[in-house]
């Protein structure tokens, strides 16, 4: 297009859902929409108001605030749970609540080596470097004892930890992201709760599950759904507890697993929750 041709959106249908929109380009587009009769909404999946606690560089700190004006202009937000929804009201008037959700066929079925090791596993991104401290010397501990191997997804790039702990490098293929956390037979979910983690949702807990995995979680606000289904824990010394539990009960892990897994495919899938979607696109 030249600089004075309109702007033309000619595959749009029906409602423009734009994700993690922070930047300029963006805003003008979804502007552009707008001015079109087209329909635009926000999605979220983190709280990009406030933003992680381990501190925010001047580029990223202006991202969010452009992300805070394309919010207030839309046609409404949708996020994924509760906590996301108290705080993006605050800027819209339109917000809608669609939990995060699996698509059973996207996942393949969890392949577990017979060979008697136990594996424990952390998936996390660097966003979740200040969780790390909760949990290092729970996974030493673990990875020191006979038969267990500790394996750390993405977050081993950024943060260090002692011992026999192994890395998996971070992946930007889901397909084999997901085969790779059915390495595992454990996977924890530790938080340290504040603004930017009290508006995150429970998705590792349902990654977990789907790669065949027992999830352990925290206490923190977006694990509430599981707080009556699995292990929970606060403190380090509660990981740790519970990481000594789980070595030396390891023989209840598979069917723990399967009851946390039966507990996703009846209640977590995106055809279970795809109601609460149509309402938000459909307005």
């Amino acid at each position: 297009m030249q600089d004075t041709d309109p702007v033309s959106f000619p595959r749009q249908e029906g409602t423009a859902v734009w994700c993690y929109i922070t930047h300029l380009p963006k805003g003008i587009l979804m502007a552009a929409m707008q001015e079109q009769g087209i329909r635009c909404l926000v999605e979220v999946d983190d709280n990009y108001i406030v933003g992680a606690p381990h501190g925010l560089s001047k580029w990223t700190r202006e991202m969010y605030d452009e992300h805070v004006k394309y919010v207030k202009f839309s046609d409404g937000v949708i996020v994924s749970t509760e906590n996301l929804a108290g705080w993006y009201s605050k800027l819209n008037k339109n917000v809608w609540v669609c939990p995060n959700s699996v698509e059973p066929s996207d996942w393949p079925v969890p392949e577990k080596k017979d060979d008697g090791v136990l594996r424990i596993g952390w998936a996390a991104s660097h966003s979740h470097i200040a969780d790390a401290p909760l949990v290092r010397r729970a996974l030493r501990w673990a990875a020191e004892q006979k038969d267990v191997e500790v394996w750390v997804y993405g977050i081993g790039d950024a943060v260090k930890f002692p011992g026999r702990v192994r890395k998996v490098k971070w992946t930007d293929n889901l397909a084999d992201y997901r085969k790779s956390l059915s390495l595992c037979d454990v996977h924890i979910c530790p938080l340290v709760p504040n603004a930017w983690a009290d508006g995150k949702s429970d998705v590792k807990a349902l990654e977990a599950c789907m790669a065949g995995a027992w999830p352990i979680v925290s206490s923190a606000e977006p694990y509430k759904p599981w707080h009556d289904r699995t292990m929970v824990a606060t403190t380090a010394k509660d990981w740790e507890t519970a990481l000594r539990w789980v070595v030396r009960n390891r023989e209840k892990v598979p069917q723990l697993a399967a009851e946390a897994r039966d507990y996703v495919l009846s209640e977590r899938t995106i055809e279970k929750n795809v109601g609460a979607w149509k309402e938000a696109v459909c307005g």
